[in-house]
């Protein structure tokens, strides 16, 4: 990862590793970690680390990887666990993440990132062009005992509004996601397009959700879910910045949700 500047102030005493915190300038953004490494019997650590990432430049991030892409990239992450490398310690591990990304196009996510067999099969399957805008895209997941899952999975682009959820189990690598495409402004040609995603992380499989499996893919991510929880916002200012339309996004459903506990009355005038 590219980075323009380090500054970290670190203690080690009896063993336990200190830092607070280590911070990297990435551009105009800046990632910092902070937490401690606790030694363990059989060699072990316990980890207990905290993670910002605000107004991260995409395109030096994903050209890192040998991936191309634009955007403003933020988050905010907590894990604590215990092993001898990343991979245990997220296995066994709890926490919580909230990613948030504002611009680049669909594509730069979906096929740079995931491969280009299945990130255009993905695409196909959502409905959507590959070089469709981001308006927005949140993440907010909970980590339990090495298993992801998803309270918030949101992706605003142009013409789409894609949710979703699902959990992503690390001690055995497997996906279960459901996501759902509408169109903004529907049409007879553009019906809501519930898919499903699972198997290994090496190897995911799509397919697409019917009958019974469909109508708990709709429930899953109704409209109640198409926007963001109001205590997302200070995540959402904090990695990509005030005035987004991820901001936008969060507001609209604060209003949507204070219309629902207004009496019955107040809601039709």
């Amino acid at each position: 990862m590219p980075f323009d500047s380090l500054s970290a102030q670190t203690d080690i005493v009896d063993g336990v590793v200190t830092l607070h915190p280590m911070s990297f300038g990435i551009g105009q953004g800046r990632l910092t970690v902070a937490g401690t490494l606790t030694p363990q019997e059989g060699g072990g650590l316990r980890a207990k680390i905290d993670v910002e990432l605000r107004h991260a430049d995409l395109s030096r991030l994903l050209g890192a990887a040998g991936a191309g892409g634009a955007g403003t990239l933020g988050g905010v992450a907590r894990v604590e666990g215990s092993g001898k490398s990343l991979s245990e310690i997220l296995r066994r591990g709890n926490g919580e993440a909230t990613v948030v990304t504002v611009g680049g196009n669909i594509s730069s996510f979906l096929v740079d990132l995931s491969g280009l067999q299945f990130g255009n099969a993905l695409l196909s399957a959502l409905g959507i062009p590959a070089r469709e805008g981001i308006e927005c895209l949140i993440g907010d997941f909970a980590l339990q005992r090495g298993t992801l899952r998803s309270r918030t999975l949101l992706l605003d682009t142009e013409a789409h509004i894609v949710t979703g959820g699902g959990t992503l189990d690390f001690g055995r690598e497997l996906l279960d996601l459901r996501l759902r495409t509408d169109a903004k402004r529907p049409t007879i040609a553009s019906l809501p397009t519930p898919i499903g995603i699972g198997g290994t992380l090496k190897s995911p499989a799509i397919q697409p959700e019917l009958g019974e499996a469909a109508a708990r893919a709709g429930a899953a991510v109704g409209l109640g879910l198409l926007f963001p929880p109001l205590a997302l916002l200070p995540t959402i200012q904090f990695g990509v910045g005030e005035n987004s339309q991820c901001e936008t996004l969060q507001a609209a459903g604060e209003r949507w949700r204070q219309q629902q506990l207004a009496p019955e009355g107040a809601r039709q005038r």
